[in-house]
């Protein structure tokens, strides 16, 4: 997978603004893991706010751990076959040196052509890594709004684990790892629409039929807490322009170009969903505007550093009507994805991802090796099958996220019980904890 361009007279010493700039945005990322448990909670059930926080952070703790120990070497490690990372940086291995991956492999002023930038950029690959863990981290939390008020702590943690490692971890190195067979095969995702919402929407949409209704689906009102949605959603972003920007991993033309885009994106969909709202119902909510915000989020991520700012507008404007339709569709029928979880990220990171083919732009980032087909039908001799490779990658990554949940859910089924039943509360937050145990009647978790 050869780059465009040289990047031999790329001086690939240590950068310090560099680093300062994927350091602060690694932060900014972080701010998204309770951001989206404030979005979340907003729309449970009252008793379950708090328990909904709480899962947040738990689940935010043990995949940066599980990162640490086996995560980032099964997605950056020497690629076996191009389907998983060998053990090469498993507990940290070779990354406390401080040196980027360029240095350390090939000597302090030769960058190879194909790998990416990040590789050849001057960060120490130890700050790659923590920037990374903050992506494995959300993908599981944003997944969790399927298990709402449905799974047991203990049991929601097992699986969120199995979860990562079987289905994160691979499907990044697939796409991120230049070993990878998608990247191999010239498969673009800039900030994580294939990794991260693709993989947690479509998996969200597996668990939530799985687990079945909520026991307050229907009883309560839609949103249960206003204030906390719209405080998630700034919240969120907020932490998106780290999200995005960063993952340029360089304070450069590409970093701007995603913080740019990002911000165009999600008022472009708040506009549309507004006029949509307003066309339909006659009537503006605090609801539509968080979702149609995160819903150009969502798109522009896997295009953010690729396309023309122009192109942001048109992106988030289509991404807010497809989630628009979707939410409609998911109340109509009254399926159980009622915190729309696959509505917003599994449909959107599928346009988004269809969009690096359609318009992702060279001169934007010389990096890529193609253009996207609506530039490319101008060009003559321009390879224009970087939209097959999108497309392909979206069905690899759908059909397998929905098989191995499905068959992780069952698997866990056949050996414990690990759904509440009708006599078992699922709501943390007025639990007398000592009192229960004492008399040895408890059923669930407690989150203080």
């Amino acid at each position: 997978m050869n780059s465009t361009i040289s990047l031999d007279s790329i001086n690939c010493t240590l950068n310090p603004a560099d680093s300062v700039w994927v350091g602060f945005s690694s932060i900014l990322t972080m701010i998204m893991s309770p951001a989206v448990g404030f979005v979340y909670a907003g729309l449970v059930s009252p008793g379950a706010i708090g328990s909904m926080l709480g899962f947040c952070f738990s689940i935010f703790s043990l995949i940066t751990i599980l990162w640490v120990i086996i995560g980032y070497s099964l997605v950056y490690g020497n690629s076996l076959g191009g389907f998983i990372g060998d053990m090469t940086y498993a507990g940290l291995a070779h990354l406390t040196d401080f040196k980027s991956k360029c240095i350390g492999q090939f000597g302090i002023n030769k960058c190879v052509e194909y790998h990416h930038y990040w590789e050849s950029c001057g960060i120490p690959e130890i700050l790659v890594m923590f920037f990374q863990a903050k992506f494995a981290a959300i993908t599981p939390v944003l997944l969790l709004g399927s298990i709402s008020e449905r799974m047991i702590l203990h049991y929601n943690l097992i699986f969120l684990t199995i979860w990562t490692l079987c289905i994160y971890c691979p499907i990044a190195h697939w796409v991120w790892n230049e070993s990878g067979f998608l990247a191999g095969l010239g498969v673009k995702d800039f900030a994580g629409g294939l990794v991260v919402h693709q993989t947690s929407g479509y998996g969200a949409l597996v668990t939530s039929i799985f687990l079945g209704k909520r026991k307050t689906y229907g009883k309560c009102p839609e949103v249960s807490n206003f204030p906390t949605v719209i405080l998630g959603t700034t919240l969120l972003w907020f932490g998106w322009f780290g999200f995005n920007g960063g993952s340029s991993f360089s304070m450069n033309k590409i970093g701007v170009i995603a913080i740019v885009n990002t911000n165009i994106s999600a008022s472009a969909a708040l506009l549309i969903w507004i006029i949509i709202d307003y066309l339909v119902y006659k009537r503006i909510t605090a609801l539509g505007l968080a979702m149609g915000v995160i819903s150009g989020l969502i798109a522009i991520t896997p295009c953010a550093g690729y396309v023309d700012p122009r192109f942001s507008i048109l992106i988030g404007a289509v991404a807010a009507g497809l989630c628009w339709i979707g939410i409609s569709v998911r109340k109509r029928f009254h399926l159980y994805d009622d915190l729309d979880v696959f509505t917003c990220h599994g449909i959107c990171g599928t346009w988004g991802t269809i969009c690096v083919g359609l318009f992702a732009s060279k001169e934007i980032n010389p990096l890529i090796a193609n253009n996207g087909l609506f530039l490319a039908l101008g060009i003559p001799d321009e390879n224009k099958y970087l939209i097959v490779y999108q497309i392909i990658a979206c069905f690899v990554v759908i059909f397998y996220t929905l098989f191995v949940t499905y068959f992780i859910l069952l698997v866990m089924k056949f050996f414990c019980k690990f759904t509440a039943t009708k006599d078992e509360e699922v709501q943390y937050d007025h639990i007398n904890f000592f009192d229960e145990f004492r008399n040895k009647k408890i059923n669930v978790e407690v989150i203080r």
